[in-house]
């Protein structure tokens, strides 16, 4: 699994620096150490990288042509405040379960809604992945 994840141009103005970096490309990418972000609406409507506290649950699909016959969809423990690092290691462990390896870069995750799991609301995330 490559991690590939960094913010935006929007991002990267209204996300402090302590939580990204630069490479000697121009390419930006956060630390595994920095709080989750995900793009979340405001009250106007507007999308707006949005820092992530709370407990969080990750998925991802299962596709038969990518996974064979056996792949099943994946969904993660419940995760509290989660990092980058938490979103690298959940990419990683739903390789075992949707059998998907030709996806080998998690660029990150979005919003699917909220569950109720053991009386708290819990913030589903799909995890986003390319080849």
């Amino acid at each position: 699994m490559i991690f590939s994840c960094g913010p935006g141009q929007e991002g990267r103005q209204s996300i402090s620096e302590k939580f990204w970096r630069k490479d000697e490309y121009g390419c930006s990418y956060f630390k595994l150490t920095a709080p989750l972000f995900v793009n979340l609406k405001d009250i106007n409507g507007t999308s707006r990288p949005t820092q992530v506290n709370g407990p969080v649950v990750f998925i991802a699909s299962g596709d038969s042509f990518w996974g064979g016959e056996k792949a099943k969809n994946y969904r993660s423990k419940v995760i509290e405040n989660p990092t980058y690092r938490a979103l690298l290691g959940a990419a990683k462990s739903s390789q075992k379960v949707t059998r998907d390896y030709h996806h080998q870069f998690i660029e990150g995750c979005y919003f699917k809604g909220y569950e109720e799991i053991d009386g708290r609301q819990v913030m589903i995330l799909q995890m986003s992945f390319g080849s």
